[in-house]
This record gives C-alpha cells, structure tokens and sequence, in this order.
C-alpha cells in the first residue's frame, strides 16, 4: 500500500495547534520566557501595541510554518519509508539539527547572539520536529502500513 495515500488533515491541525501551545508554553515565564527576553534584548516598549497590524504577523507566519513542518515532514517520511516511531524520532531529529538547528547555530554566532539564545530557540523547534516526527510516523503513516 502507498504510504502517501494516508494523509490525515485533522492529524495535522491537531499539531499546528500544538506546536502553537508548545511555543506558547516554551516562551512563558514558567519555562524559558525571561532567560529568552534577557538573552535576546527583547523590549516590550519596542513592539507593536495589539492595535497595530504588525502585532499579528509573527502568529501568522508562525501557524503557516507549522502547517509547512507538518506537510513536510509527512512527505518526507513517505518517501524515506519511515513506518516507526523509532524511525519517526531519528529522521525528524536529523532533519531538525542538520537543516534547522545547525543554521540558526551559525545565524546566531555570526550576529554575536548569545549561546543561550541558540539553545532555547533551538530546543523548541528540537521538541516540535521531534514531537511531530513522532506523531506522523505513528498516527499517519504507521497506519498505513
């Protein structure tokens, strides 16, 4: 049976939203917020007010990368024969630290961005890629076998 013929949409709505309560949660003052605002010089001061358009552009771009995570890493997985969990975990943590984590390391160092700034961005997105890697693997395309 094709693997990609089993491409469930709710399964992938139900991780755009999880990857925006997992980001929610990451950047609040019960995990990483405060080290994230101090290591990075956010200012509240020097953002949009809720009034503002350009207050909502980060939210957009970030649920419209999700649903392009989701996707992409659903077709990949078809095309890699990924049919396990295991396997779920190792080519989503490989993609994320080879095509993601490795770049926004580089990004970072050649900006002069703190090592911690690196390491909390890169830690979500690490919890993200593999939590949908998982997620797919089991749920979508394990089903499928």
């Amino acid at each position: 049976m094709n693997k990609q013929a089993y491409l469930n949409h709710w399964i992938i709505f139900g991780l755009v939203v999880a990857h925006q309560l997992i980001s929610f949660l990451w950047y609040s003052p019960l995990l990483f917020g405060y080290r994230w605002i101090n290591a990075s010089g956010f200012r509240f001061a020097d953002s949009p007010s809720m009034h503002d358009a350009a207050f909502y552009w980060p939210f957009i771009i970030s649920i419209i990368a999700s649903v392009l995570i989701c996707y992409a890493i659903a077709f990949l997985f078809s095309r890699f024969n990924v049919a396990t969990a295991k396997d779920g975990f190792k080519w989503s943590f490989i993609i994320w630290f080879v095509f993601l984590f490795l770049n926004l390391t580089t990004h970072n160092l050649f900006a002069q961005r703190p090592i911690e700034l690196t390491l909390i961005d890169g830690g979500r997105d690490c919890l993200i890629f593999i939590s949908t890697g998982l997620i797919i693997s089991t749920l979508m395309i394990g089903k499928n076998k």
